[in-house]
This record gives structure tokens, C-alpha cells and sequence, in this order.
């Protein structure tokens, strides 16, 4: 079966995994406030005042599957992109999350020119699609419920957290209390 290991390659990977253990470097972080795997959280405060965590971040390559062509070259890149994205939000997450929210990506443009010396124009979004369940201990309207969560998408250039001020600019001005659901565990 694929995967079983025979018994030379088994102890191999023992010795590997002692002498890698044996030879990290040690590195004393503190006290925690926190469980050591979970700490420190993503964290923003929105133009509300109100606390979000980002408690859940799904991350796929934004043109992954493009065999040839340029992006933008038959349709709005954007608008197509968004769809997609905000579909596939849906189609990851349990029902009960709502209905994500797409936040404006940025559109970069540019031209090539071919070898003939023919030049076309594309268009593109960031190269990551970003789907995140964000949550406030707050309620966003019914006060009968403990907690409230958004699910936004966004496009970035890079795998990770956001960081281009541009997504946390529309992260801070999200609408919590029209956009988010309120929920009890």
C-alpha cells in the first residue's frame, strides 16, 4: 500500500526525526496569555470600535487551472473573479455562515507584446483568493445570541494574512451590524 513504510526506511526516519529533535535551536517565547498553538490571534478593531478574529482563512490560487490565454482578455476580470470567489465562499463553508461578502479588489492592467510585434491587453485581481470567517464576541443584532461572524473574500498577491492596506482599509469600514449573523454555540 502506498505510504507503509518498510522497516530500514521506518528507522531512517526515526534517526531523522531524533537528530532533528535533538538539534533545535530553543526558542523561550514567555508567558502566554493563551494556548501556545492559538496565540496571538488576528486581531482588528473595526471603525465601530468593535473587536474581530479572523478564526478561519481559506487560501487557493486565484488563476490555478489557467492553461493559456491572458486574464481579462474576453471578460471583466473583476466581476467574473468576484462570482467565482464569492460561489466557491459558499460552497466551503457550512450554510449557516451567510452569505459572504466580497470586498473590492484592485484591478491591475497591462499590455504584452507578442513576437509579431501584435500588443494585447489584460486584466487581473490578486493572485490569492482569500475566503475569512471573521468573529466578534459581540452580537451584531439579536441580543439573545453569545457571538456574531462575517465571511469576507478577497483577492491578494501573496498567501497569508491580509496586510495590503487596501483590504484592511474595507475590513475596518465593514457594515458588522447589517452584514454579520448572530450565533450561539
Amino acid at each position: 500500500m502506498h505510504g507503509d513504510l518498510n522497516e530500514a526506511e521506518r528507522e531512517m526516519c526515526d534517526m531523522q526525526a531524533k537528530r532533528c529533535s535533538a538539534n533545535a535551536p530553543i526558542i523561550d517565547t514567555g508567558r502566554t496569555k493563551g494556548h501556545p498553538l492559538t496565540y496571538p490571534r488576528w486581531t482588528r478593531t473595526l471603525a465601530d470600535g468593535r473587536e474581530i478574529t479572523l478564526t478561519e482563512l481559506i487560501q487557493f490560487g486565484t488563476y490555478d487551472g489557467m492553461l493559456c490565454g491572458l486574464p481579462g482578455q474576453f471578460r471583466d476580470e473583476i466581476e467574473y473573479r468576484g462570482k467565482e470567489a464569492l460561489r466557491s465562499g459558499r460552497g466551503r463553508l457550512p450554510p449557516h455562515f451567510g452569505t459572504p461578502v466580497l470586498l473590492t479588489p484592485q484591478r491591475f492592467v497591462g499590455e504584452v507584446t507578442r513576437s509579431d510585434g501584435s500588443s494585447e491587453r489584460w486584466q487581473r485581481v490578486g493572485f490569492v483568493t482569500c475566503i475569512g470567517v471573521f468573529e466578534s464576541s459581540e452580537v451584531a443584532r439579536d441580543p439573545g445570541e453569545c457571538y456574531s461572524s462575517l465571511v469576507a473574500v478577497w483577492f491578494q498577491d501573496a498567501f497569508g494574512v491580509p496586510t495590503e492596506p487596501w483590504v484592511l482599509t474595507q475590513i475596518d469600514a465593514l457594515d458588522w451590524t447589517r452584514l454579520a449573523w448572530d450565533w450561539t454555540p
